[in-house]
């Protein structure tokens, strides 16, 4: 499980592992994964670009 924030201008920042149950060789890889990813779209409320949280399960099939 890794968890992050989608900033206003759509760039993953804090990106910080949740959880990690197997090894740390596998949690290293799931945040390269995640800091890799292209910008993603900003939330929206009242219309106005905001932070948001995320947290997305990876599942490494071994």
């Amino acid at each position: 499980m890794v968890k992050f924030v989608v900033n206003e201008t759509g760039v993953l920042t804090d990106i910080k592992l949740a959880k990690d149950s197997y090894s740390l060789s596998l949690g290293k890889e799931s945040l390269r994964l995640v800091k890799a990813m292209p910008k993603w779209y900003p939330g929206l409320k009242n219309g106005k670009a905001v932070k948001v949280k995320w947290s997305i399960p990876i599942t490494f099939r071994l």
